[in-house]
């Protein structure tokens, strides 16, 4: 294994790997005759107003991959689990980009994702298995596999404006690994391994918003917006061991635990999204009918504010609630404060429940 110092010096070469790449890519999307098989052509819906190049987000699954396989190499991660998650990355992609060129039906989409997260979920339990019990280990997991289907899905849904999900994923991505680092005693190899798994996937993702926030040329697009889902909840999972190798961290409770921290660290984008579903079915609105009515789309609308304003405020509030998240667990007691982000988060999907169904009643003319 490399010293320290080695590894501060592939994650920077790394993080600049994976900015070129990508600056690649947008290159090949925007400026060659790639462009003209994946426009997003605008419709009553859209949030742009001239066609514009989808697939931004298709080779993100090569940046988290790189990271696995070097782990694996350094034998900080087993060789099966990088396997796995590479596979499992490409097929997403890959399913995720035919969709952006030609659509595919969302039973498609389901099932291929479904099939994901069930192949992922069996490699986990084989790594979790080293360190846990096995009624923990299946508890968590299927947690997990609710979790994590709901979450490729809302990150498509809430994929509006440009830049929300992918500082949305910045802003859950690095909270979570803050969290659980701060939280556990033994730290040994985890400052590393995240660095890896998230420093040159930044690289990567910050050439993407360059070219998608400022210059406005370029958008995630399926490929993009269901792989970071995904990564994000391979990320959860990966914090959620090292939280329960902690045996201080460890009690009957624990899965619910983590379940809350998920939710918690990714809310803006989950309850926005989960509410929604469920105003729907109250108000008979069949799920498949596209609207513009998330709570970001709303607030853009009723303040005027552009898509970078929109992007950063909502990026502001996720990031301060997760400091408050992690400062208020270092100073009570673990059930009291489960119980009161329980709490908050029964009130917020309540409140948003409400609020949608409001949506749904009177503006009917952001439904298609």
């Amino acid at each position: 294994m490399q010293t320290p110092e080695n590894f501060i010096y592939l994650i920077i070469s790394l993080f600049f790997i994976c900015a070129l790449l990508q600056e690649f890519w947008n290159y090949l999307l925007c400026e060659t005759k790639l462009k003209s098989f994946i426009l997003d052509l605008p419709n009553k819906r859209s949030s742009h107003l001239i066609p514009t190049v989808r697939g931004g987000g298709a080779i993100f699954f090569l940046f988290a991959s790189l990271s696995f396989l070097i782990l694996s190499s350094q034998k900080l991660l087993p060789w099966y689990l990088t396997t796995i998650f590479t596979i499992s990355s490409l097929f997403i992609s890959f399913i995720g980009f035919v969709d952006d060129l030609k659509g595919l039906t969302a039973k498609k989409r389901f099932f291929c994702q479904m099939f994901c997260i069930v192949l992922n979920s069996l490699f986990f339990y084989l790594y979790f298995s080293n360190t846990l019990a096995e009624l923990l280990i299946l508890s968590i997991l299927v947690f997990w596999f609710i979790f994590s289907l709901s979450l490729i899905n809302f990150y498509n849904f809430a994929d509006g404006i440009n830049g929300y999900i992918s500082l949305q994923f910045i802003a859950s991505s690095i909270s979570i690994i803050i969290y659980t680092y701060l939280s556990i005693i033994n730290t040994s190899n985890f400052v590393i391994i995240f660095s890896l798994i998230i420093i040159p996937f930044l690289g990567g993702l910050i050439l993407f918003l360059r070219r998608n926030v400022f210059k406005k040329t370029i958008f995630l697009g399926d490929t993009g917006s269901t792989f970071l889902g995904f990564f994000l909840a391979i990320i959860f999972l990966l914090c959620s061991y090292y939280l329960f190798k902690d045996e201080k961290q460890t009690n009957y409770l624990s899965p619910l635990y983590i379940l809350l921290t998920w939710i918690f660290f990714s809310h803006i984008i989950f309850l926005d999204c989960a509410t929604m579903i469920i105003a729907k079915l109250i108000a008979k609105v069949p799920l498949h009918i596209p609207h513009k009515l998330h709570i970001y789309q709303i607030v853009s609308r009723k303040k005027g504010f552009t898509h970078l304003k929109t992007t950063a405020l909502f990026f502001v509030i996720q990031i301060v609630l997760n400091i408050l998240f992690t400062y208020l667990k270092k100073h009570i007691s673990t059930f009291d404060f489960f119980g009161f982000i329980f709490l908050y988060l029964l009130l917020l999907t309540i409140f948003l429940i409400k609020y949608h169904l409001k949506s749904l009643n009177f503006k009917t003319e952001y439904i298609s």
